[in-house]
């Protein structure tokens, strides 16, 4: 049971970083105008600072998630959906982890969880509720570490100012009969590690040099509403080294419910089973 508690403990920080690093873009403090005709977009540029505005004026969400990740002959797949508020610093998601190794053995993972600014709240395989405050997680990675990725602007800036960007094979396209912009990033692995390492504290940057983690072969497309400028879909892959381990993460993330109503609430009693 502790190795499931880990799965869902892992799989939540992988996804508060990946949400962080599509929900926080941002390029300048003013508001994107979402009545802005899609035709006076006609470079990715232009396209992509104008997302960069509206996403930094988005404080709620709701979102879905699909991860795949290899690593060391054993695979990782997850689903995940949830919704989060940003400026109140909570999330909550269900998720669904599969982890098979190399002899095809599974296991398997279904989740519930919360975090409720450092208290985080789970639920696996639908037992009794677990709290966790983050201080008491292994690493440094506190809640006003994780929630400031989401909040501010600067790493995105800067990931943004590293890239190359363009428009796919199409300029546009439809997503659920939404039109779309097709925005690829030419991200370079050092720009990005150099801007992940900018928003964390220092015992954590020391904590990354000492493992030598790299980014490699990176490919990133975003998908950007062609009315509200929000991006509604990120398609990413990865290939990250890490303690001399090669990893390789595909990840394909969906938005929606910007700024509409959420609540989340922890749960009411912590020794009850999630529904």
């Amino acid at each position: 049971m502790e190795l499931r508690k880990r799965v869902a403990l892992v799989a939540l920080l992988a996804l508060l970083v990946t949400g962080a690093g599509c929900i926080g873009q941002g390029a300048s403090d003013s508001v994107a105008d979402t009545t802005t005709p899609a035709e006076e977009y006609d470079n990715a540029t232009a396209v992509q600072q104008a997302a960069a505005e509206a996403m930094a004026d988005v404080d709620t969400y709701t979102f879905s998630m699909e991860m795949t990740m290899e690593a060391d002959n054993i695979t990782m797949a997850s689903q995940s959906n949830g919704s989060a508020d940003v400026e109140q610093q909570r999330l909550r998601q269900n998720q669904s982890v599969v982890m098979t190794s190399a002899q095809g053995q599974n296991i398997t993972l279904n989740s519930s969880s919360y975090l409720i600014g450092d208290t985080m709240y789970i639920s696996t395989e639908g037992q009794s509720w677990e709290t966790r405050n983050l201080s008491e997680m292994a690493g440094p990675m506190d809640a006003d570490t994780m929630w400031n990725q989401s909040s501010q602007v600067r790493q995105q800036q800067q990931l943004l100012n590293a890239s190359d960007v363009s428009f796919g094979d199409e300029k546009t396209t439809t997503i659920d009969g939404q039109e779309v912009y097709v925005i690829v990033l030419d991200i370079d692995g050092e720009a990005l590690m150099n801007a992940t390492m900018q928003e964390m504290d220092s015992q954590m940057q020391q904590q990354m040099s000492r493992s030598g983690i790299q980014y490699d072969n990176i490919s990133a497309t975003q998908y950007v509403a062609t009315d509200s400028m929000r991006i509604v879909k990120t398609e990413m892959t990865v290939d990250m080294t890490m303690d001399g381990r090669t990893m390789h993460q595909e990840m394909v993330m969906t938005f929606d419910n910007f700024n509409e109503d959420v609540t989340i609430e922890p749960p009411v009693e912590t020794n009850e089973s999630a529904a």
